[in-house]
């Protein structure tokens, strides 16, 4: 805690005052990240693209109940793209998209997520293809620290941050038209897990739901500041090691991972109103 309170201070004190001295990667990390919890709510886009070898048939038999002639065994990608906006206070995110399984025939499904609190959990609800859903997502392990909101997870990893977990290119960068500090750090695994899913329910890929034990591994991440707000813009992870361990711990039915390219745009903070998920929503996921 005095360690997070030293950088704080010092990030303040040296991006306000206009001091010469030089600005570290965690001076940036910790001003972005006080900068961050600041805000009430986010809009932005959520882009997987997830290497894979695909058994078709296997595939198209689990999710379809049909199997697909299109050969045994094909290299493709399976993608998805969200638009998402959340809110801090309560937490909740209501994301839309589509999800390409890299068949064919089959194209993009499209789906909608809602991630609300209800009670004390966590609950997801999704429309995919018209098949609506409910689950509770896990809960924190007992005496576990509590979670940032949705969109300010993924940044949960900075309240400790320091020089020797994080660097920075020495100029700055240009990312779609904005001067950017251009951070590399390494993220905890499971933390980039939870993220994403919670951000989709993905579990039309497996067999049975099976969690993720990751230990102390680290997902390498780029990180793009915006110099003028100080606020994140782009998050970017391209890592084999993360999909590795997820294919080695997990049932997927018909597909084996080898690659994953992650982005997450920021596209603008305290935008969006509350997040309630529609009545039709909830009703047709309860059965009624």
């Amino acid at each position: 805690m005095k360690k997070r309170l030293l950088i704080l201070v010092s990030a303040a004190v040296l991006l306000l005052s206009g001091c010469s001295h030089k600005i570290t990667s965690a001076v940036i990390a910790g001003q972005t990240y006080s900068n961050l919890q600041k805000t009430q709510s986010a809009e932005m886009d959520l882009d997987l693209k997830l290497g894979a070898d695909v058994d078709t048939s296997a595939l198209s038999q689990s999710l379809l109940g049909i199997s697909l002639p299109m050969g045994e065994h094909a290299t493709g990608t399976i993608a998805l793209t969200m638009s998402c906006e959340t809110t801090s206070e309560p937490s909740a995110m209501h994301g839309t998209g589509g999800l390409n399984l890299g068949i064919p025939l089959l194209g993009d499904i499209p789906m909608e997520v809602y991630t609300v609190r209800e009670g004390g959990d966590n609950v997801m609800y999704t429309n995919i293809m018209g098949m609506y859903g409910r689950k509770v997502l896990p809960a924190p392990e007992e005496g576990a620290e509590e979670k940032d909101s949705w969109y300010k997870s993924l940044f949960g990893a900075w309240k400790a941050v320091s020089d020797d977990t994080l660097s920075m290119e020495e100029e700055t960068v240009d990312r779609d038209g904005k001067e950017c500090y251009l951070l590399h750090a390494r993220f905890p695994s499971s933390l980039l897990y939870e993220f994403l899913t919670s951000s989709a329910d993905l579990s039309m890929l497996q067999k049975e739901e099976a969690g993720v034990d990751f230990g102390d591994q680290k997902t390498p991440v780029d990180i793009y500041v915006d110099k003028e707000s100080l606020l994140p813009y782009v998050l970017a992870v391209s890592d084999t090691d993360f999909v590795n361990t997820i294919t080695s711990q997990t049932k997927l039915n018909g597909v084996t991972l080898n690659a994953m390219d992650l982005t997450v745009t920021f596209k603008s903070f305290n935008s969006v109103e509350a997040i309630t998920v529609p009545q039709e929503m909830t009703e047709a996921a309860a059965g009624r």
